[in-house]
Formats: structure tokens, C-alpha cells, sequence
């Protein structure tokens, strides 16, 4: 099969049928070469990918791990038509202008660099938070898929070598499944960061081959997130810092909601890390 382009895409997905049609009907513009690594989605999530395989979406299933193992397995296991993948998430999708630039960027042959950043821009409440979502926050999307590896479990990041480039145009996110579910999903997720910041506490993280790369704003963002795992009183830091200090409050009451809810989850982050630093010293007790 002949792609209209030279890069592929890579989505994950989990009951997402809310969204992957929006995905779906922005990433065809671009390939015909389309992964969606579903994990046994409950809903209607597969059949609205199926009717996509006509152009060039090809749905398969994996057991979910987590966010990293789940993209690494579909970089090393899925039959690629390109050396290049744009990853993008089921709640994300490409405007027009995305379209064409990735497009402009292989007219000409293959691109000068080795990998290319995009920002992306955040939809909450049917608003765009240019503030309280601390736009613009740069991202690595595109790469060839030999290239790279991704770790951490949850908010994964990307370890790869070479010179980076940076899109003009912005990765829309517009997650339609409303606040219950952005409130659900973010229960999960402090779980998960919870036991991902006692390991950066305890240094066992395992990320030196990412943070050598000192420049770069993804790890420059990593290195800070660092510092603000050892503060105290962090809940009230993030409020503060994405509703004063990175001028939330501009943003409305969507971006007042946006950074109580942002202050609340690291609220939970808290509590359950003294939770499971509990049950670790009554382990230890019991032994």
C-alpha cells in the first residue's frame, strides 16, 4: 500500500469512543498508516475504529501496563510502513495547519532533524487555557521509530539522541468525555505518579539517559518537577503558581477550575505516598 505520507501514527486508546473519531478523522488527512493500540476497550471504541480500516487504520490489542510499556511494545512489535510516527493521544487531534506542515516538512526529502517538538493546546470546559495550562508546553511527537524509547509509567517522556525541531503549528487537545471522567482519570493518575515520586525521592527513577540532555524543555520541565517533588505544601504551591504566577486567572473561570482541580491532584499525589510509605514501614514490622 502506497502512504500519502512518510509518517505513520501511533494512538492508544481505552474507551474512547467520545473521541477517536475526532483523532481518526484528523490523522487520515495526513497517513494512511494508523495504529490504534486498544486494551480491550468495553465500549464502542473498536467499532468506530473499524469503520476507519478502509483508510489505512489498522486496530490491534494489547494488555495495558502502563502508558510507556504500552507505546514501547507498539514501536517494537506493530509492522510499520514508515521510519517516522507522530504519536498522538485519543483526546488529541491535528488541525489543518498541523496537517500541512507535517506534510511541508517531508515534501523536500528527509527533514534536517532527528526528532521535532510540538506545542500543544489545551482545551478545558470548551475554553483554551493560554495560561493556566502553561502554554506553551513543548512536546516530542514526532521521531523515526528506531530512534526512541519511552519511559516513566505515567506521563511518559521520550529518550532519544540527535537534533531537535520544533513545529510552528499547535496539537490541539480537546477531551470530550467531560469532568467526571477528567476527575476519574486523574484519581488513576496520582496513584501512579505517587509511587513514581517516591522513586525519584528515593533516586531508583532510572531516567539519567533523558536528563543528560540538560537543554532541552522537556527535561528542563522534568528537572524542575523534581525540585517541586521535595517541597512542602505543594497543593497550594500549584494552585498558586498556574493561578498567580503563570496568570491563570486571566483564563477565567475555567482556568480557576483548571488549577483548583491541578492543586487537588497533588493533594492526592500526597496523600497516597505517606499511604504507601505506611504500608511499607508495616512491612517492614510484620517481618
Amino acid at each position: 500500500m502506497k502512504t500519502m505520507s512518510p509518517v505513520s501514527i501511533l494512538i492508544i486508546a481505552f474507551n474512547e469512543e467520545e473521541n477517536i473519531r475526532q483523532v481518526l478523522e484528523s490523522v487520515i488527512k495526513l497517513s494512511d498508516d494508523v495504529f490504534i493500540v486498544d486494551s480491550n476497550s468495553t465500549d464502542k471504541t473498536q467499532e468506530i475504529c473499524k469503520e476507519y480500516e478502509s483508510r489505512g487504520v489498522k486496530i490491534v490489542q494489547h494488555p495495558f501496563e502502563n502508558y510507556a510499556a504500552q507505546r514501547n511494545w507498539a514501536l517494537q512489535n506493530l509492522s510499520w510502513q514508515n521510519e517516522w510516527v507522530f504519536w498522538i493521544d485519543a483526546d488529541e487531534y491535528l488541525s489543518d495547519d498541523l496537517v500541512r506542515e507535517l506534510r511541508e516538512l517531508f515534501s523536500g526529502g528527509e527533514p534536517e532533524c532527528d526528532f521535532y517538538y510540538v506545542k500543544r493546546r489545551f482545551i478545558f470546559l470548551g475554553k483554551w487555557l493560554k495560561h493556566s495550562a502553561s502554554y506553551p508546553t513543548w512536546l516530542i511527537r514526532l521521531f523515526r521509530i528506531k530512534d526512541a524509547r519511552f519511559f516513566r509509567p505515567i506521563n511518559e517522556q521520550v529518550i532519544i539522541d540527535g537534533k531537535p525541531g520544533y513545529l510552528k503549528t499547535d496539537l490541539m487537545h480537546d477531551d470530550r468525555k467531560g469532568l467526571s471522567a477528567w476527575i476519574a482519570k486523574h484519581n488513576r493518575y496520582s496513584s501512579m505518579e505517587a509511587v513514581e515520586y517516591i522513586k525519584v525521592l528515593k533516586g531508583v527513577s532510572g531516567d539519567n539517559d533523558f536528563l543528560k540532555h540538560g537543554s532541552r524543555p522537556d527535561v528542563k520541565r522534568q528537572r524542575r518537577l523534581r525540585l517541586f517533588m521535595k517541597m512542602p505544601f505543594r497543593p497550594l504551591i500549584m494552585f498558586l503558581y498556574l493561578y498567580v504566577f503563570k496568570k491563570g486567572f486571566l483564563d477565567g473561570r475555567p482556568g480557576f477550575i483548571y488549577c483548583v482541580l491541578k492543586g487537588i491532584n497533588q493533594f492526592n499525589i500526597s496523600c497516597k505516598i505517606r499511604e504507601y510509605k505506611l504500608r511499607e514501614s508495616q512491612k517492614l514490622e510484620s517481618h
